[in-house]
């Protein structure tokens, strides 16, 4: 479904023209109210808004490329359609072109593969069912392809793929140290380091946080999964048993779990004393916790 968010009345006008489409919802209101409403029910948007406000109004939104929908900005003169989230991920660009085509204004894409009149990586083998494995590099081997820099590419059987760059050479496997594509139908694996722990750090005082650490060491890259501290020392059922010091013990959790899904997300599973006992004021009980990142 396409979301159709407009606040003036050229953008009402334009915005009547391309609902004649099959897969169209009208969002009416305040952009305020309109423009989060499309985003979060809708596979794309299309908004009659500046750049500037449409990114302001969805900042506080975005999660990942993969998960948000493409988002399209139209100028209220209807001079150019330019996309502004999931440009190639999302079908931003494409839906770019097909509202330029109906509103006869100039598709704006400003993907560096699309300017150099190549594929992107995030799409590249779309149409063949391609998935791109969770961790790739793909700003990192996208920018040596557009630099000139030799990058390999190796396939564990042929495809019809579209041509290749002329610094992109096939190979029979990846060469160290030198950026590469590689598409197979094997299983493969993630290199980087995955933690999930619970978080003493230094801001949270007596209690402890639970936190998802992904990367390699030295480059560490941690988020925080829980939404409520736990309290390790005071829980209603594990204490120390010493009358001198009845909460002495420090109990973390019974479980602790994660795995990753065949969509690159992690889920993490554990127990935490976050809720307080239903019994003893002051103490807190263990429960299990979900979080998918």
């Amino acid at each position: 479904m396409i979301g159709l968010v407009s606040v003036t009345k050229a953008g009402h006008a334009a915005a009547g023209r391309l609902a004649a489409w099959p897969d169209t919802q009208t969002y009416d209101g305040p952009a305020a109210e309109a423009l989060p409403r499309a985003f979060a029910e809708c596979d794309a948007v299309v908004c009659f808004l500046a750049v500037g406000a449409t990114v302001r109004l969805l900042a506080p939104l975005l999660t990942t490329k993969h998960d948000d929908p493409a988002v399209v900005c139209v100028d209220e003169a209807l001079r150019f359609a330019v996309p502004v989230l999931g440009a190639h991920s999302g079908g931003g660009n494409e839906l770019a072109r097909r509202v330029a085509a109906t509103l006869g204004a100039e598709p704006v894409v400003t993907t560096a593969s699309d300017a150099a009149g190549g594929a992107g990586l995030d799409d590249f083998g779309a149409d063949l069912g391609f998935t791109i494995e969770p961790g790739s590099d793909l700003a990192g081997v996208g920018t040596a392809i557009l630099s000139g820099e030799r990058v390999t590419f190796s396939a564990s059987q042929e495809w019809p793929l579209p041509a290749l760059p002329p610094n992109v050479v096939r190979t029979d496997r990846p060469e160290p140290g030198v950026p590469a594509v590689v598409v197979t139908d094997q299983t493969t694996h993630r290199t980087e380091r995955v933690v999930l722990y619970h978080d003493r750090g230094n801001s949270n005082g007596p209690t402890y946080t639970t936190a998802l650490a992904e990367g390699h060491p030295g480059s560490f890259v941690k988020t925080t999964i829980s939404t409520a501290p736990s309290n390790p020392t005071m829980s209603e059922f594990f204490q120390a048993g010493d009358p001198a010091c009845e909460f002495c013990a420090v109990f973390h959790g019974d479980y602790i779990g994660l795995a990753y899904g065949s969509d690159g997300h992690a889920n993490a599973a554990w127990t935490d004393m976050r809720d307080p006992s239903p019994f003893t004021p002051g103490l807190f009980s263990q429960f299990i916790y979900y979080a998918r990142k």
